[in-house]
């Protein structure tokens, strides 16, 4: 974030050099492999399909790093 010579605040891409006042938007994390999401062509609303499990959920699922973290804590509750 920066500011305007007025003293208006803001957003600065280093990146790519482009400015705005309005904050951009923060891109999801990637899907677990497996996963995709899907709109629904009827309604537009948007659900979650594993081709390879059949399972589909309105939730979100998480990252490779989230399944990697819950792993993790899996394994440690078997070793105690």
């Amino acid at each position: 974030m920066a500011s305007a010579a007025d003293g208006q605040q803001y957003f600065y891409n280093t990146l790519t050099g482009e400015t705005s006042w309005e904050s951009p938007a923060v891109a999801a994390p990637p899907l677990r492999a497996g996963w995709e999401e899907v709109r629904n062509p009827a309604d537009g609303s948007v659900y979650f399909y594993n081709a390879t499990t059949g399972q589909s959920t309105w939730e979100r699922p998480g990252s490779e790093l989230d399944a990697e973290h819950e792993n993790r804590k899996k394994l440690r509750r078997s070793i105690v």
